[in-house]
């Protein structure tokens, strides 16, 4: 089977796909990407293809200069999810739609696979009629499912008063997106499809929206909220090889602390020297990972290493703790090694994700900017606090169970398998 999966330079989206494609490939089927050409590398390093965007908008996330969403910068909530309209998710839909279906018609792939925050190219894939999918690749928190609402990183409603308040949090976000439907649908009709009546009806057009979550994990599934009958949860991806079970876990003597903030740039330095700082002064080892986006400037403290990069896989088995801004595909990686977390969220996802690892009892959150006394202090909390590690080593066992299923690839082989191109309706949905 040929498989095309539509992406773009948002970070950590791609480290979460990735590893799926990766084990089609492993199967024998063919997987091209359509993205930005920053992506290039990591994905011809999987054995998939490449095409660029020739329309759509080019973005570097690791870089500050070339981002195309400067996130980062002091701005309300209104004004952020306004950027996102502009220049991602709405304004150019039509380009991801037209550079998608020329993607289609020359590589003539037999189901196409588009990361869930690209509008245009759901519908241009909708519009193809070939089996199609959503990939989402954080925790699922739509409007109109009955979760703390996605912007908000709140937790679950403990009382009438913040179930209230969760309502109304959500009553104002789906107001906010039905404010976009009438550029969205003007793509659609552009495309020769009907109207949608509110704009997460899109992702129900498509034949199956794979999270790639831990439903052990995600407030949607603990709480058994009414999703649509084409959700599936498929669990957090790995790489062939990382999949049949987590490594033994050996330690380190001092413990070993592994800071992991994000791969994208988001202003990220002052926390960074604030958290080396803070582990100068604790009896641990650090490993401080920069990604391409910094540079960890000055003299570091002798108990403190720093690296662009490396291997979850090799590190976490040895941690005893992850600092982290709270990015899915790092809280994943940490809790499949039944390592506990100290989560900063900076923003986009990460408030919900920090929101999740303190409902599930495996980590502390601290606040956007804490002091170096507040992330010492959560440090020695999180080291001395064993039922932190006992919850993550519980959910380190539900998902090393998802991951051995290895659904996500099953039901991307499903769908291919079963479409007929002169039914329609034979795809089982």
């Amino acid at each position: 089977m040929r498989y095309l999966f539509v992406t773009w330079d948002g970070g950590g989206n791609l480290h979460c796909v990735l590893p799926l494609a990766e084990r089609l490939v492993g199967r024998g089927h063919e997987v091209e990407f359509l993205g930005n050409r920053s992506q290039r590398g990591a994905i011809e390093e999987r054995g998939c293809s490449f095409a660029a965007f020739q329309r759509a908008p080019e973005n570097v996330s690791s870089s500050a200069s070339e981002a195309l969403l400067d996130d980062w910068k002091p701005r309300s909530l209104l004004a952020t999810n306004a950027l996102y309209r502009d220049k991602l998710l709405v304004a150019p839909a039509p380009l991801f739609a037209a550079d998608t279906l020329a993607a289609i018609e020359r590589y003539r792939p037999d189901a196409v696979a588009v990361d869930y925050f690209l509008f245009g190219a759901l519908a241009a894939a909708e519009r193809s009629g070939l089996p199609s999918v959503a990939l989402w690749h954080t925790v699922y928190a739509p409007p109109e499912v009955d979760v703390p609402a996605f912007a908000s990183g709140q937790g679950l409603p403990r009382g009438l008063p913040s179930r209230l308040a969760g309502r109304a949090m959500r009553g104002l976000s789906a107001a906010w997106w039905k404010r976009t439907l009438p550029s969205l649908n003007a793509t659609r009709a552009g495309l020769g499809l009907p109207p949608l009546g509110r704009v997460f009806e899109q992702y129900d057009r498509l034949d199956r929206v794979l999270v790639m979550s831990s439903a052990a994990f995600d407030f949607a599934a603990l709480t058994g909220a009414a999703m649509p009958a084409n959700v599936r949860y498929v669990g957090p991806q790995t790489s062939p090889g990382e999949s049949d079970g987590p490594q033994p876990s050996v330690k380190d003597d001092p413990p070993l602390v592994l800071v992991s903030f994000s791969t994208t740039y988001q202003a990220q330095e002052e926390l960074l020297r604030r958290t080396v700082d803070a582990l100068a002064e604790l009896p641990v080892r650090a490993l401080v990972t920069t990604g391409p986006a910094i540079s960890l400037d000055g003299a570091l403290p002798a108990n403190v290493e720093t690296g662009p990069w490396v291997s979850h896989a090799e590190v976490l088995p040895r941690a005893s703790l992850v600092l982290t801004h709270g990015g899915h595909g790092t809280a994943m990686a940490s809790l499949a090694h039944g390592v506990p977390l100290v989560c900063m969220p900076m923003g986009r996802d990460q408030p919900c994700v920090a929101a999740r690892v303190t409902h599930s009892g495996a980590g502390l959150r601290l606040s956007k900017k804490p002091s170096q006394r507040e992330i010492s202090g959560a440090i020695r909390t999180a080291l001395a606090t064993p039922s932190l590690r006992e919850n993550a080593e519980r959910l380190q066992g539900l998902i090393a169970s998802e991951i051995s299923t290895d659904h996500g690839v099953e039901e991307l082989q499903a769908l291919a398998e079963r479409w007929d191109p002169f039914d329609r309706q034979a795809i089982d949905t």
